[in-house]
């Protein structure tokens, strides 16, 4: 249907708005590139390595850097491909398997503690049901 393909880009504004960062994977080749960043990208940021490059490298260090000692093993295993990969695979197309995983944790930020939630959804999957692409969105929850 056409009004459907319409209404695209404001369906797909609407379902991000509330996470402050979002990246796409690809799993096999363990790349992220980055979509958007909550805060107004500065001119120096808009070629930084960080916008891109190894997903497992990317993970391991925001973690250790960003979040609390003690829920770092835990988000680590979490966020590792292998286990997103297991937990959204659709063995034979079904579609009763996980539509979505999410992990929260604790951050340490500017002498504040936070509370973050990191949610993942398979873009597209292998015709064997593994996901093949990752959309991984990050948001704020300390408030709920």
């Amino acid at each position: 249907m056409e009004l459907q393909n319409e209404y695209m880009p404001e369906i797909l504004d609407a379902l991000c708005r509330s996470y402050f960062t979002r990246f796409v994977v690809d799993v096999e080749q363990d790349y992220y590139q980055l979509l958007s960043f909550g805060r107004k990208i500065t001119e120096d940021e808009k070629n930084a390595s960080w916008r891109e490059g190894s997903y497992s490298q990317g993970v391991r260090y925001q973690v250790t850097q960003h979040v609390v000692a003690e829920d770092q093993e835990r988000v680590l295993k979490a966020l590792s491909l292998e286990h997103l990969c297991e937990a959204l695979y659709r063995e034979d197309g079904n579609t009763d398997r996980n539509e979505s995983v999410y992990v929260d944790y604790k951050i340490s930020l500017e002498e504040k503690e936070c509370w973050y939630r990191a949610v993942t959804m398979a873009l597209r999957f292998a015709p064997d049901g593994r996901p093949e692409k990752l959309l991984m969105m990050f948001k704020d929850i300390t408030a709920q």
